[in-house]
């Protein structure tokens, strides 16, 4: 994902990076062969030309090689490594004489550090230069899944006192400053995240709106102490958070409603108590400027009692959309982010969202007023949305027909709400057989040219709302 070559490596800084789910290694440095080469060919004298990087407070999983460390001088320290198919932290040291004689290994939490790749051993290879305070998961009889909170929803923060916390080292470089490298109380805890810190970075784009959820949205957290935490908002300079059991309350609370909690400029809440199996609800908005930001309403339970929970299911979701019995056609729905379009009975369907998460939607249509709202999904939902005028617009402006006779001869008669608007009659192949444009209310229309048989008449509006009636035309 992330490969420094010699020159580049030197004075580089890595810091705050989930690298994930890649078929290469999560982040390495190079060495170099010749530069700073003795006589003696085929191994590394780094210490002739130093190439000298730091990398810390990094969270790499589900890669071959999580950390690469090739030549020497570097920092490398408070990173969280996993789930890695071959080594998770490698530093280095192939023989004869090794690498990284100088560099700095230390407060990492790996479930292998080694000095070679392959999947060699620290057995076969141990690690060179100043090396203490990681917890290296080939002498552990712990997993990681022991050591920290909740790794599947992206919860890093150490839950073993006797291991992780307050066990790392204030030595990591004495030589150099290192930006935002913080910790709590009197030393470094052991791995990329700090016990007890108010912050918690979660890398990516800062968006209008706070986004990716911790836990994730419809999931069942497994940390022994729930944390509630959001990447920010794009400017923000301070959050309001509202948590709740309820998806309603929650969706409409303001500052004066039971489920605020307060205003607050950290990403970081711990909600007081949960109980094993309790749905939470919780929404963050963002306040940027004079401006407040709703966010969306997110979902999860708490513990490790999932007998209510509705997970791995999926289901669908159509949306009925109408003003006042009368379904308006080319409707902009938007659920989760997806767009689309209602058809002529004002439907549109979206099919496999997952169950147990809640989902923001809104309906957007030119000359009515937006509509927005939140569903918790737990099985296939249909959701009428009945739309307003924009303000302004008076009720008889809504557009309503009356098409008869049904069967029909000679002509159509057509009496609608509004004096212009445009009339297709297409055939059973979707050919367009007619096509007029009427000014007056009570129009009618001349069909004696048309064969008998089955159509569809579509009437539109000067908004193109369309309204769809079938006919049979009879001799």
């Amino acid at each position: 994902m992330v490969q420094y070559m010699v020159g580049p490596a030197v004075g580089s800084v890595t810091r705050f990076n989930w690298f994930h789910d890649c078929k290469k290694s999560g982040m390495r440095y190079d060495g170099s062969l010749t530069v700073g080469n003795t006589d003696i060919s085929g191994y590394w004298e780094p210490w002739g030309t130093q190439t000298k990087g730091q990398v810390y407070k990094n969270v790499i999983w589900n890669v071959p090689t999580g950390l690469m460390i090739k030549g020497d001088y570097h920092v490398v320290v408070n990173n969280t490594v996993f789930d890695n198919s071959k080594v998770g932290i490698i530093m280095m040291n192939p023989p004869p004489d090794g690498a990284n004689h100088f560099s700095i290994c230390k407060n990492n939490v790996s479930e292998m550090l080694s000095g070679h790749r392959g999947g060699r051993t620290p057995d076969e290879y141990p690690l060179t230069g100043d090396h203490s305070n990681n917890w290296n998961g080939f002498f552990e009889d712990d997993t990681i899944i022991d050591i920290l909170s909740d790794i599947e929803n992206r919860d890093f923060r150490p839950v073993s006192q006797e291991l992780l916390i307050e066990k790392g080292t204030l030595d990591v470089d004495s030589d150099d400053l290192f930006p935002e490298h913080t910790y709590i109380d009197s030393t470094y805890d052991i791995g990329a995240y700090e016990y007890g810190d108010t912050l918690y970075n979660i890398p990516g784009r800062r968006e209008v709106q706070t986004t990716h959820p911790i836990p994730a949205n419809g999931s069942v957290s497994k940390a022994p102490e729930i944390m509630i935490a959001w990447r920010p908002a794009y400017k923000a300079s301070a959050y309001r958070l509202y948590v709740g059991n309820n998806l309603e309350s929650v969706d409409e609370a303001t500052p004066e409603s039971q489920e605020y909690k307060g205003v607050q400029d950290y990403n970081i809440y711990v909600p007081d108590t949960t109980s094993p199996g309790e749905l939470i609800f919780w929404r963050v908005d963002a306040l940027v400027g004079g401006e407040v930001i709703t966010g969306n309403v997110w979902s999860f339970y708490a513990g490790e009692d999932t007998t209510t929970v509705v997970i791995d299911t999926l289901s669908n979701i159509k949306f009925q959309i109408s003003i006042e019995g009368t379904a308006l056609e080319n409707a902009e729905v938007i659920l989760d982010g997806e767009k689309a379009l209602t058809d002529h009975l004002g439907e549109v369907v979206f099919n496999e969202f997952e169950n147990g998460k809640s989902y923001n939607y809104s309906v957007q249509l030119n000359g009515y007023e937006d509509v927005e709202g939140v569903i918790l999904l737990e099985k296939d939902t249909l959701i009428n949305v009945n739309m307003v005028l924009e303000t302004g617009l008076e009720a008889e402006e809504i557009f309503k027909v009356n098409v008869y006779p049904n069967p029909a001869n000679g002509f159509l008669q057509i009496d609608a709400s509004q004096e212009r608007y445009s009339v297709e009659i297409v055939n059973i192949f979707g050919q367009v057989v007619l096509r007029d444009e009427q000014y007056n209310a009570n129009g009618k229309i001349d069909i004696s040219s048309i064969e008998q048989g089955v159509y569809v008449v579509i009437i539109a509006d000067k908004r193109l709302n369309r309204i769809w009636e079938s006919i049979i035309i009879a001799r």
